[in-house]
């Protein structure tokens, strides 16, 4: 009779065992040390994180938002050309950072060339690094990640 009672004991035991197993298989360090990480840094790094390509330009578009209040048509200005080079890029950045805003774009998506009734709406022209020369606006704000142009009146 010690048989059956060694079963319904062995059973119970070997599930245990592939619990315990697969809970050391499936730990990670990063369980352990996330608690005592550095969260402002952590923090930092994941928000600059998503604009490593074009460096700067998360600074920029904060100074922007300054400067800028929602409903302002602020046009987005990169030497990057054509759409797929980079352009689309910082556009679609520009347009988490400075939501409220009507963001336009500087390029025709589909055409991949200069829009200039973009040129005409906008209030405002967001310069990444060095800005060319736009009739009608005047600088009205720079660092060295780039200007805000303000249309003249």
């Amino acid at each position: 009779m010690a048989m059956p009672r060694a079963r319904s004991l062995l059973l119970p035991a070997a599930a245990a065992a592939a619990w315990i197993a697969i809970g050391i298989g499936a730990f990670q360090q990063l369980y352990v040390t996330i608690h005592f990480t550095d969260r402002a840094a952590l923090s930092k790094y994941w928000s600059e994180a998503q604009y490593s390509r074009i460096p700067g330009l998360r600074e920029m578009l904060l100074e922007v938002e300054q400067r800028t209040k929602p409903g302002d048509r602020v046009l987005i200005w990169t030497p990057h050309h054509p759409w797929q080079q980079g352009y689309g890029y910082a556009f679609r950045r520009a347009q988490y950072i400075l939501s409220g805003r009507e963001v336009i774009p500087f390029l025709d998506r589909e055409r991949d060339v200069v829009d200039e009734s973009s040129i005409a709406r906008a209030e405002f022209i967001a310069c990444w690094r060095d800005c060319p020369r736009f009739d009608g606006f005047a600088p009205a704000w720079r660092s060295a990640d780039g200007m805000l142009l303000r249309r003249v009146r």
